[in-house]
């Protein structure tokens, strides 16, 4: 369950993940590590966060470069 929590955390897609189970679920979980990770789904991922930093950071557009759009290439 940790490593799911994680995956969902750092913003990892369901079908990018490496399929080890099938299906791909939390089925087997405990209901109360079912209910973390639904709640975890539905909140922020690192590249949330770090999208919303990089929106407040004044350097990212400067004579013609665009961070944001270099970033979303890399």
């Amino acid at each position: 369950m940790q490593f799911r929590l994680i995956e969902i955390r750092l913003g990892l897609r369901l079908e990018g993940r490496l399929k080890l189970e099938t299906p791909r679920s939390t089925s087997g979980f405990p209901k109360n590590d079912r209910r973390r990770v639904a709640e975890v789904k539905h909140g922020d991922t690192l590249v949330d966060q770090l999208d919303r930093w990089l929106a407040r950071t004044p350097f990212v557009e400067l004579s013609g470069y665009a961070f944001s759009n270099a970033y979303r290439e890399g």
